[in-house]
């Protein structure tokens, strides 16, 4: 059994939202609405690869000091994050091809930067655009001012 699907049948509560398993290793909540994204999780060999159908990713590593488990529980809250209207995927466009991808978080009536992502080759004086991707699956949790 893969530590993914491990860590999961522990933790019952994630499987609540609508999910779908492609093997052992990958894991997709899908989007609600055309707005919205397609969130996936799939294992390698020291982590996790974080993606969504918009071209957002992101690799989490397991490090030396923290545990697998710890490394999960991170992972999953982000997702959880990601299922609500309080964090979206902002992707910039040059001639109506995604060049740089921005995950944000909604925090003091201000959008702030959690990742991004950056094409290494790009037409840089091609027509910007932007396009706004937000799911709405789980209501925002309370952001706490500690």
């Amino acid at each position: 059994m893969s530590c993914l699907k491990r860590f999961l049948s522990s933790h019952r509560e994630i499987l609540r939202q609508q999910h779908y398993w492609d093997g052992d290793t990958k894991i997709t909540f899908p989007k609600k609405n055309a707005n919205g994204f397609d969130i996936s999780i799939e294992e390698y060999d020291n982590g996790f690869l974080l993606y969504t159908d918009t071209g957002f990713h992101d690799h989490i590593e397991i490090e030396d000091a923290r545990t697998q488990d710890e490394t999960l529980i991170d992972l999953f809250g982000l997702v959880r994050d990601m299922l609500s209207k309080h964090m979206r995927i902002r992707v910039i466009m040059k001639n109506d091809k995604p060049v740089r991808w921005y995950l944000e978080y909604y925090h003091n009536e201000t959008w702030h930067l959690e990742s991004g992502v950056t094409l290494l080759l790009f037409n840089y004086f091609g027509k910007r655009s932007e396009r706004i991707y937000s799911n709405d699956t789980l209501p925002p949790r309370p952001f706490d001012n500690v």
